[in-house]
């Protein structure tokens, strides 16, 4: 009897996005589709913001699993630094509001709601619970955080946020 092989293809797609970008994300999402082949796809909430200009990359996405790599990969300051504060109740808070906010990649300071608002109102039929911190830079209070906003799966470390 023959071994059945499984393969998990995953794929960071973050906050920098240019006429070149979308093209690769467009070839990649064509190969898997030509292929029969499904990745888990894991969005900056900047990238999901960009992508809602890209109704046909939208539809192209919706046939993938979809994960969250935080509302920003690149802005500072990164969740290593927000998150290094006195008291874990405070570092759990300040990822809370992090992550579902925009934040403004030249000032960092937090906008309007985002992030995993943000792609979950962009791809409403996903169920969002995976997560890999950009850059692997998590933290007990930020998983702590992504747990509270619904993240059963965490990439960054291979740990289940089940309560």
């Amino acid at each position: 009897m023959p071994l059945a092989l499984k393969v998990l293809l995953t794929f960071d797609c973050e906050d920098f996005i240019n006429d070149r970008s979308i093209s690769v994300l467009d070839n990649i999402l064509q190969l898997l589709r030509s292929y029969n082949l499904r990745g888990l796809f894991f969005l900056t909430g900047h990238i999901a913001e960009k992508l809602s200009s890209f109704p046909r990359l939208i539809d192209l996405v919706e046939k993938q699993e979809v994960g969250y790599h935080s509302s920003s990969h690149s802005v500072r300051p990164i969740i290593f630094e927000y998150a290094d504060v006195k008291k874990f109740a405070d570092a759990i808070q300040i990822s809370l509001e992090r992550e579902t906010r925009h934040i403004n990649p030249l000032t960092g300071e937090l906008e309007e709601k985002a992030g995993l608002v943000f792609l979950r109102s962009l791809f409403p039929t996903k169920k969002i619970v995976s997560f890999r911190a950009p850059g692997f830079s998590y933290s007990p209070p930020h998983l702590e955080a992504m747990r509270r906003l619904g993240i059963t799966h965490d990439f960054s470390a291979s740990l289940s946020l089940r309560p």
